[in-house]
Protein backbone atom coordinates (compact mmCIF):
# COMPACT_ATOMS: atom_id res chain seq x y z
CA UNK A 1 0.00 0.00 0.00
CA UNK A 2 1.17 3.45 -1.11
CA UNK A 3 2.38 5.33 2.38
CA UNK A 4 -0.10 8.61 1.15
CA UNK A 5 -2.84 6.39 1.63
CA UNK A 6 -4.66 6.11 4.85
CA UNK A 7 -6.33 2.91 5.76
CA UNK A 8 -9.64 4.36 5.77
CA UNK A 9 -9.47 5.80 2.12
CA UNK A 10 -8.10 2.42 1.22
CA UNK A 11 -10.75 0.48 2.57
CA UNK A 12 -13.13 3.23 1.29
CA UNK A 13 -11.77 2.68 -2.30
CA UNK A 14 -11.53 -1.22 -2.40
CA UNK A 15 -15.21 -0.97 -1.12
CA UNK A 16 -16.64 1.24 -4.04
CA UNK A 17 -13.84 1.23 -6.28
CA UNK A 18 -12.60 -1.96 -7.30
CA UNK A 19 -14.11 -2.34 -10.64
CA UNK A 20 -11.47 0.88 -11.49
CA UNK A 21 -8.97 -1.14 -9.67
CA UNK A 22 -9.49 -4.16 -12.11
CA UNK A 23 -9.12 -1.63 -14.85
CA UNK A 24 -6.49 0.48 -14.67
CA UNK A 25 -4.16 -0.35 -11.51
CA UNK A 26 -1.79 2.20 -11.99
CA UNK A 27 -4.17 5.31 -12.61
CA UNK A 28 -5.99 4.30 -9.09
CA UNK A 29 -2.96 5.27 -7.59
CA UNK A 30 -2.16 8.01 -9.23
CA UNK A 31 1.27 5.72 -10.76
CA UNK A 32 2.64 6.61 -14.16
CA UNK A 33 1.71 3.56 -16.26
CA UNK A 34 4.83 1.98 -17.46
CA UNK A 35 5.71 1.86 -21.20
CA UNK A 36 5.53 -1.72 -22.65
CA UNK A 37 8.43 -3.47 -23.86
CA UNK A 38 5.95 -5.29 -26.53
CA UNK A 39 3.12 -5.27 -28.19
CA UNK A 40 1.51 -7.47 -30.34
CA UNK A 41 -1.52 -7.19 -32.46
CA UNK A 42 -3.78 -10.25 -32.52
CA UNK A 43 -6.64 -11.20 -34.56
CA UNK A 44 -7.83 -14.37 -36.03
CA UNK A 45 -9.70 -16.41 -38.78
CA UNK A 46 -9.70 -13.62 -41.42
CA UNK A 47 -10.64 -16.02 -44.03
CA UNK A 48 -9.39 -14.03 -46.77
CA UNK A 49 -11.28 -14.14 -50.01
CA UNK A 50 -11.91 -12.47 -52.91
CA UNK A 51 -15.85 -12.68 -52.79
CA UNK A 52 -16.10 -10.84 -49.59
CA UNK A 53 -14.79 -7.37 -47.50
CA UNK A 54 -12.29 -9.66 -45.32
CA UNK A 55 -9.05 -8.29 -47.60
CA UNK A 56 -10.54 -4.28 -47.31
CA UNK A 57 -10.93 -4.69 -43.20
CA UNK A 58 -7.75 -7.22 -42.94
CA UNK A 59 -5.96 -4.16 -44.29
CA UNK A 60 -7.42 -1.69 -41.77
CA UNK A 61 -6.58 -4.12 -39.18
CA UNK A 62 -2.77 -3.79 -40.35
CA UNK A 63 -3.35 -0.25 -40.01
CA UNK A 64 -4.29 -0.30 -37.11
CA UNK A 65 -1.37 -2.27 -35.82
CA UNK A 66 0.85 -0.02 -37.30
CA UNK A 67 -0.63 3.12 -35.78
CA UNK A 68 -0.25 1.56 -32.50
CA UNK A 69 3.32 0.36 -33.23
CA UNK A 70 2.80 -3.13 -32.61
CA UNK A 71 6.24 -5.40 -32.65
CA UNK A 72 4.64 -8.87 -34.26
CA UNK A 73 1.15 -9.32 -35.53
CA UNK A 74 -0.27 -12.58 -34.77
CA UNK A 75 -3.01 -13.95 -36.95
CA UNK A 76 -4.15 -17.25 -35.16
CA UNK A 77 -5.41 -19.27 -38.37
CA UNK A 78 -7.52 -19.57 -41.33
CA UNK A 79 -6.16 -17.22 -43.13
CA UNK A 80 -7.38 -18.15 -46.46
CA UNK A 81 -11.06 -18.96 -46.69
CA UNK A 82 -10.67 -21.87 -48.76
CA UNK A 83 -7.34 -23.01 -48.28
CA UNK A 84 -6.30 -21.46 -51.77
CA UNK A 85 -3.12 -20.08 -53.11
CA UNK A 86 -4.81 -17.22 -54.20
CA UNK A 87 -5.85 -16.48 -51.03
CA UNK A 88 -2.79 -16.71 -49.12
CA UNK A 89 -1.25 -14.35 -52.13
CA UNK A 90 -3.88 -12.11 -51.06
CA UNK A 91 -2.96 -11.96 -47.82
CA UNK A 92 1.12 -11.54 -48.85
CA UNK A 93 0.01 -8.59 -50.80
CA UNK A 94 -1.72 -6.78 -48.03
CA UNK A 95 0.54 -7.70 -45.64
CA UNK A 96 3.42 -5.87 -47.53
CA UNK A 97 1.27 -3.21 -48.86
CA UNK A 98 1.13 -2.05 -44.98
CA UNK A 99 4.09 -3.35 -43.95
CA UNK A 100 6.88 -3.13 -46.64
CA UNK A 101 10.04 -4.99 -46.34
CA UNK A 102 8.44 -6.28 -43.11
CA UNK A 103 8.62 -3.07 -41.42
CA UNK A 104 6.39 -0.07 -40.03
CA UNK A 105 5.19 3.06 -41.53
CA UNK A 106 8.43 4.36 -39.03
CA UNK A 107 10.93 1.71 -40.29
CA UNK A 108 10.65 -0.51 -37.36
CA UNK A 109 10.68 -4.07 -37.90
CA UNK A 110 7.15 -6.25 -37.36
CA UNK A 111 7.34 -9.81 -36.93
CA UNK A 112 4.55 -12.01 -38.81
CA UNK A 113 3.36 -14.42 -36.27
CA UNK A 114 0.53 -15.46 -38.46
CA UNK A 115 0.34 -19.37 -39.28
CA UNK A 116 -2.20 -21.88 -41.09
CA UNK A 117 -5.57 -22.93 -39.69
CA UNK A 118 -7.75 -25.90 -40.83
CA UNK A 119 -9.67 -23.53 -43.30
CA UNK A 120 -6.14 -23.02 -45.03
CA UNK A 121 -4.51 -26.92 -45.14
CA UNK A 122 -7.18 -28.72 -43.72
CA UNK A 123 -9.00 -29.84 -46.97
CA UNK A 124 -12.17 -30.81 -45.61
CA UNK A 125 -13.77 -27.66 -47.23
CA UNK A 126 -13.11 -29.02 -50.78
CA UNK A 127 -15.42 -32.02 -50.23
CA UNK A 128 -18.41 -29.65 -49.85
CA UNK A 129 -20.82 -28.64 -52.49
CA UNK A 130 -20.29 -25.05 -51.81
CA UNK A 131 -16.82 -25.23 -52.92
CA UNK A 132 -17.99 -26.81 -56.36
CA UNK A 133 -20.11 -24.22 -56.64
CA UNK A 134 -17.44 -21.57 -55.82
CA UNK A 135 -15.35 -22.66 -58.58
CA UNK A 136 -17.50 -23.83 -61.21
CA UNK A 137 -16.59 -27.37 -61.06
CA UNK A 138 -20.20 -29.32 -60.17
CA UNK A 139 -20.75 -30.99 -62.66
CA UNK A 140 -17.27 -32.43 -63.76
CA UNK A 141 -15.46 -35.17 -64.16
CA UNK A 142 -13.80 -36.19 -60.84
CA UNK A 143 -10.06 -36.51 -62.62
CA UNK A 144 -10.58 -32.75 -63.45
CA UNK A 145 -11.69 -32.11 -59.85
CA UNK A 146 -8.19 -33.73 -58.63
CA UNK A 147 -6.42 -31.69 -60.87
CA UNK A 148 -8.10 -28.31 -59.78
CA UNK A 149 -7.45 -29.38 -56.43
CA UNK A 150 -3.50 -30.05 -57.03
CA UNK A 151 -2.80 -26.81 -58.88
CA UNK A 152 -4.31 -24.21 -56.07
CA UNK A 153 -4.83 -25.96 -53.00
CA UNK A 154 -2.25 -25.05 -50.22
CA UNK A 155 -2.56 -28.90 -48.41
CA UNK A 156 -0.93 -29.89 -51.59
CA UNK A 157 2.36 -27.36 -51.46
CA UNK A 158 2.11 -25.53 -47.71
CA UNK A 159 5.76 -25.30 -47.74
CA UNK A 160 6.75 -23.67 -51.16
CA UNK A 161 3.50 -21.50 -51.03
CA UNK A 162 4.11 -20.23 -47.82
CA UNK A 163 7.60 -19.42 -48.77
CA UNK A 164 6.81 -17.34 -51.77
CA UNK A 165 3.49 -15.46 -50.36
CA UNK A 166 5.51 -14.43 -47.44
CA UNK A 167 9.40 -14.57 -48.38
CA UNK A 168 10.76 -16.67 -45.31
CA UNK A 169 11.67 -20.05 -44.68
CA UNK A 170 8.95 -22.45 -43.83
CA UNK A 171 8.26 -24.59 -40.62
CA UNK A 172 5.96 -26.68 -39.21
CA UNK A 173 6.88 -25.34 -35.90
CA UNK A 174 8.34 -22.29 -36.22
CA UNK A 175 10.02 -19.70 -33.13
CA UNK A 176 9.68 -16.23 -34.12
CA UNK A 177 11.78 -13.98 -31.56
CA UNK A 178 10.41 -10.83 -30.98
CA UNK A 179 12.33 -7.87 -28.12
CA UNK A 180 13.90 -11.38 -26.47
CA UNK A 181 10.51 -13.19 -26.32
CA UNK A 182 9.94 -16.25 -27.93
CA UNK A 183 6.68 -16.99 -30.04
CA UNK A 184 5.83 -21.11 -30.68
CA UNK A 185 3.68 -21.21 -33.68
CA UNK A 186 2.24 -24.31 -35.39
CA UNK A 187 0.74 -24.11 -38.32
CA UNK A 188 -2.11 -26.55 -38.91
CA UNK A 189 -1.24 -29.41 -40.58
CA UNK A 190 -4.30 -32.60 -41.01
CA UNK A 191 -2.14 -35.47 -40.17
CA UNK A 192 -2.65 -34.01 -36.55
CA UNK A 193 -5.88 -35.14 -36.74
CA UNK A 194 -8.91 -32.04 -35.80
CA UNK A 195 -6.14 -30.28 -33.61
CA UNK A 196 -3.66 -30.35 -36.64
CA UNK A 197 -0.67 -30.98 -33.76
CA UNK A 198 1.31 -33.28 -35.57
CA UNK A 199 4.64 -35.21 -33.84
CA UNK A 200 7.19 -31.57 -34.75
CA UNK A 201 5.24 -30.16 -32.09
CA UNK A 202 5.89 -33.13 -29.65
CA UNK A 203 9.84 -33.46 -30.61
CA UNK A 204 10.14 -29.61 -29.99
CA UNK A 205 8.56 -29.71 -26.86
CA UNK A 206 11.07 -32.59 -25.46
CA UNK A 207 13.81 -30.87 -26.89
CA UNK A 208 12.93 -27.67 -25.13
Amino acid sequence: MSADISRRTFLKFTSAGFVTLAADPFAAFGAARPAPKLKIGLTSNIHISKWRGADRKFEECLRFFDRAKVDGVLVAGDIADSGMLFELENTAKIWFKVFKDGKRSDGEPVANLMHYGDHCTGGYLTEREGFLKRYGLVGKPKEEIEAFKKKHLLIHHRERDWEACFREKYSQVKVVTVKGYDFILQHFDPRGGRTGCTKEMEEFLKET
